[in-house]
């Protein structure tokens, strides 16, 4: 499916790998696990950079243990759901995965059947989107709004 050449070990995941993520994940019209993605775009089996780049980034989410899929396809309640866990974690704001799980949890009766890798993913997009990087004369401060 991917003719682009994959960055050597050094190298940085550029943007349109994300978009290849995507198109693959659709393809296959379900989640995937690590190595079915691997296979798919054609990276070397110990390379997971493509996988911490995917971890807080919408569309993608992990859904169970090891496998991707897409927000808008493949969590429970769609897209709208994963919005209304996010508006969870806002107006409750936490520290902690554990925390965001029972917050999550009490959502809906949806949000319920959610497994924890999902909920986790929820947490993790939260977080990269509430975290402000606040550059001061004494380095780089990191802090939340």
């Amino acid at each position: 499916m991917n003719t682009k050449p994959y960055p050597h070990a050094a190298g940085v995941i550029a943007p349109h790998w994300y978009d290849d993520v995507e198109a693959a994940l659709r393809y296959a019209g379900r989640p995937l696990t690590r190595s079915e993605l691997r296979a798919a775009l054609n990276i070397p089996a110990n390379d997971a950079r493509l996988f911490h780049g995917m971890v807080g980034r919408v569309p993608f989410v992990e859904v169970s243990n090891r496998a991707w899929g897409l927000v808008d396809r493949d969590v429970p309640g769609g897209s709208a759901a994963f919005e209304a866990a996010l508006i969870a974690l806002d107006s409750d704001p936490c520290n902690t995965p554990a925390r965001a799980y029972m917050i999550v949890r009490r959502v809906s009766a949806v949000h319920e059947t959610w497994s924890q890798e999902l909920m986790v993913s929820a947490y993790r997009v939260w977080k990269a989107r509430s975290t402000v990087f606040a550059l001061e004369v004494s380095g780089t401060v990191v802090r939340r709004e």
